[in-house]
């Protein structure tokens, strides 16, 4: 069950993007999923949760929000985004958690059987590392946008990216995904991205 739940989180956090920055699992991109040992499944688990933790830290989670809440203040007229924006970092007042990955990869190598995302066919660990990375990067380039440099005082276009960033974590037009996440969603359980299963 903790290999299922795993598989659905980590992909759920994220959406399509462009830039490269493939985590570096250690385990041959050309392994079928249907064929990862469990000391390989920890390996894929602890480099997607290293990811995740670099791009979904609290401090830039809560910059966001807080930017969101500054750009809302210039546009009503009540000051400067800057000023709101580090009114509420200084105020600790958004607590997000931001991704948590402690103890999330536990129970992988001691798993029993082989396999991960309950996958069939011929999807890769290299489909996985592709999709997972195009993922992440769409995630943190929303983030990086999110400024008051960027925004100013335009409530439309923070509301934009917000809803952009949010969406992440619902369910996914399967035209709007790479080739390697539709692969995904067609050959593996966890990895449904259309909520169909």
């Amino acid at each position: 069950m903790r290999r299922t739940t795993l598989a659905v989180s980590l992909l759920a956090l994220v959406a399509c993007g462009d830039d490269s920055t493939k985590p570096d699992t250690g385990v041959p991109p050309n392994r079928p999923l249907s064929e990862v040992t469990p000391s390989e499944a920890g390996k894929i688990c602890n480099a997607i949760s290293d990811r995740l933790t670099e791009i979904m830290n609290p401090r830039r989670l809560e910059q966001m929000i807080c930017t969101a809440q500054g750009v809302a203040w210039e546009n009503a007229k009540l000051g400067k985004c800057e000023t709101r924006r580090d009114e509420c970092l200084a105020s600790g007042e958004v607590e997000t958690g931001g991704f948590a990955p402690e103890g999330i990869c536990e129970g992988f190598e001691e798993a029993e059987g082989v396999g991960i995302g309950r996958c069939t066919g011929d999807v890769t660990v290299g489909d996985f590392e592709d999709c997972f990375d195009r993922l992440t990067n769409r995630a943190e380039r929303v983030i990086d946008q999110v400024t008051c440099a960027n925004l100013g005082g335009d409530l439309d276009k923070s509301e934009d990216l917000l809803e952009d960033f949010f969406e992440i974590f619902s369910e996914s037009d399967l035209d709007d995904l790479p080739v390697s996440c539709r692969k995904l969603s067609a050959s593996c359980e966890d990895f449904d991205f259309t909520g169909d299963r």
